[in-house]
């Protein structure tokens, strides 16, 4: 989300993973992380960034970040991203979770929410609270 916002792109967080942009007001995913945890305490994660491809048989709707108002290539957003992974590692040793539960409720655009769920065959309904 912050190396999103840097380029301009109008972009917030639909789930911890996922980041979703707003294009002509209409709303669909631009990029996700994936993290595992693996032995050792250790972390594998990858990101995923859709900077230009249209995807029009999606599931659910896609967009790319230029599509969301961000003017970027692939080195520049590369760089922003390394940039942004290092220092949000260094202010998570620093300040642990707690600055980035307060960001994630700033930029999350499913507070206040309906949202449905299914937990092994049974449908959960709630609001999204933070």
């Amino acid at each position: 989300s912050r190396a999103a916002t840097h380029f301009g792109a109008d972009v917030g967080l639909k789930w911890p993973n996922d980041l979703w942009g707003r294009c002509q007001g209409e709303y669909g995913k631009v990029a996700g992380i994936l993290a595992e945890g693996l032995s050792g305490g250790n972390v594998s994660v990858g990101i995923g960034v859709n900077l230009s491809q249209r995807f029009d048989n999606s599931p659910y709707p896609v967009f790319n970040l230029s599509e969301c108002g961000a003017t970027v290539e692939y080195p520049q957003l590369l760089a922003e991203l390394v940039f942004q992974i290092n220092s949000v590692c260094d202010q998570f040793k620093n300040s642990g979770v707690s600055p980035f539960l307060k960001e994630w409720e700033e930029r999350s655009w499913m507070i206040g929410s309906l949202i449905t769920t299914d937990l092994r065959g049974e449908e959960l309904r709630g609001t999204v609270l933070g």
